[in-house]
């Protein structure tokens, strides 16, 4: 083989630069697309987000509610429990004076 000639090399050159150009757009193009997916994944993930906490929310507050509900039928059912204790209490003694009034009347005493 014969050495290139100097208008080789300057041809050479002149492709490598057409392809480095070439290169270049290419570059640009993918780095657009690039940005683009990047955005359009940053709105999914954020929109995801949002879905998410608002699911969180709704959980929270339906247990609240559910947790405040069941606190206040606790307390509204030991009132009626002592209620109904006092009153069972009272007509136990009922009961019992009934009973000695009886015992009386009968003469048991």
């Amino acid at each position: 083989m014969s050495e290139p000639t100097l208008s080789d090399v300057l041809s050479a050159i002149a492709t490598m630069q057409g392809s480095m150009t070439t290169m270049e757009g290419s570059i640009a193009q993918l780095r657009g697309e690039f940005r683009e997916e990047l955005t359009r994944l940053r709105v999914d993930v954020m929109a995801r987000i949002d879905r998410l906490q608002d699911d969180l929310t709704h959980f929270r507050d339906d247990n609240f509610v559910t947790y405040a509900r069941v606190e206040r039928l606790g307390e509204t059912t030991q009132a009626s429990v002592q209620g109904f204790e006092k009153e069972i209490s009272g007509i136990h003694r009922q009961i019992r004076n009934l009973q000695d009034e009886v015992r009386q009347l009968r003469g048991e005493r």
